[in-house]
């Protein structure tokens, strides 16, 4: 808000420049070197105040011979000494017109090697304002000037635009001013009295802030004034003057308010950045995640892939058991060769989801050469049921062959050699 009101301060100072049609134009400030000014527009007669900081002003009449109808240009040498404040005014007929007051300058050093004497003369009197700095739309006293002749004059000059004008009652020994200038704005107090002598200027003081907003004008017309509250009673004491400096207020520059502003300008336009990125990633992220598509690697739960702990698993005997036969011990003839086949066994990788995995074997007799003709043929059909997750792996497996038996080998005890078919022999 107050950045806003400076703002338009500022412009509107310039539009009324260019309005009235005077502008004028101020040299560099050099100790005892010429200082120069030119400008165009106005009223004659015209005059030159230069104000020192803290010192006392010097009010110039310009001669006819520097100017030509409205326009002109003028110098003269400058009393005050290096690394000085000044301001300069430009005044004509009407009073000051904006845009005629120029910058807060300080003095540079001589170019030239002129000489001159830079002493401060002594005001003609004497006046006394707060040690606080003024604050927006509060009220802010001048007092104590008994040497001066009332009435009196206050001159409020604001750098780069105009002056403002209080001017108290004839019978006023003191009198308030209401701030009616927004903060941050450097002002500086220039009084004289009723004969035109001067009191001296004082430093440039900036205005400080607060929540009221509503006496704030613009500065920039030479019959500008403001509201003011006098009183014909004496100087106040110097309790009353200590109840001033009770009452001081922290003072803010403008190159404090223009930082802080910045930083908030900054910070605020890195957190829009960073929030754009970061919603572009999560916009690019949810994208890829609904194009993917979920797999499942593992197509069978665990158990139905065989794996098992070692303490699941429980050895198996190789062979199978087969069912007894019908036969006689008669019909049995151990030197018969037995041509039993055995079916493989056969399993599936991964194993099928039958409620039971089963495993036959299937065992066919035959009867031996020369036996018995009622002895008929027969096939007996073994089904042994095994747990799927009992069967060896396949590098266990164990394949049994049929026994081989020699033909010099002597009978066994309690069994029957076989009937042989050839003649009986000579037996040593």
């Amino acid at each position: 808000m107050i950045y806003h009101l400076l703002l338009w301060t500022f412009f509107f100072g310039l539009w009324w420049s260019y309005a009235s049609g005077f502008s004028v134009q101020y040299g560099q400030p050099l100790q005892c070197d010429d200082f120069q000014v030119s400008w165009s527009g106005g009223q004659a007669p015209f005059n030159l105040l230069l104000v020192p900081s803290y010192g006392t002003p010097r009010n110039m009449s310009i001669p006819s011979s520097s100017f030509s109808g409205s326009s002109g240009s003028y110098s003269t040498q400058l009393p005050f000494a290096e690394n000085s404040q000044m301001m300069a005014v430009m005044y004509d007929a009407t009073g000051i017109p904006s845009g005629a007051v120029s910058q807060i300058m300080t003095v540079g050093q001589s170019t030239s090697g002129q000489s001159c004497n830079t002493t401060d003369v002594h005001p003609d009197f004497f006046y006394e304002w707060p040690e606080d700095s003024p604050t927006q739309c509060s009220t802010y006293e001048f007092y104590d000037y008994p040497n001066a002749t009332l009435p009196v004059t206050l001159t409020i000059l604001v750098p780069g635009q105009g002056a403002e004008f209080v001017q108290p009652s004839a019978s006023a020994t003191n009198f308030t001013w209401t701030v009616n200038m927004a903060a941050g704005t450097f002002v500086m107090f220039v009084m004289t009295d009723a004969q035109g002598h001067q009191g001296g200027a004082s430093n440039p003081e900036l205005i400080q802030p607060s929540n009221d907003f509503g006496c704030v004008v613009s500065v920039g017309s030479s019959t500008s004034s403001s509201s003011v509250t006098s009183a014909a009673t004496s100087s106040p004491s110097p309790t009353g003057t200590d109840n001033h400096s009770d009452n001081r207020r922290y003072k803010i520059s403008v190159g404090t308010i223009a930082g802080i502003a910045a930083g908030g300008a900054v910070c605020a336009l890195l957190a829009a950045v960073v929030a754009f990125f970061l919603w572009r990633r999560c916009r690019r992220t949810r994208g890829i995640k609904g194009r993917m598509a979920i797999i499942d690697l593992k197509e069978q739960p665990m158990e139905s892939m065989g794996f098992h702990t070692p303490q699941e698993y429980s050895r198996i005997s190789p062979f199978t058991a087969l069912a007894t036969s019908d036969h006689t011990s008669s019909d049995f003839d151990p030197y018969a060769l037995s041509n039993i086949s055995t079916l493989p066994k056969t399993r599936e990788y991964p194993p099928s989801h039958t409620p039971q995995g089963s495993s036959a074997t299937t065992l066919q007799s035959y009867s031996r050469p020369g036996g018995s003709s009622n002895s008929n043929p027969s096939s007996t059909r073994v089904v042994v049921h095994q747990d799927y997750a009992d069967v060896l792996p396949p590098e266990e497996e164990v394949v049994e062959l049929p026994p081989e038996y020699r033909d010099d080998r002597r009978p066994i005890p309690g069994l029957q050699p076989p009937q042989s078919t050839r003649p009986a022999g000579k037996r040593r």
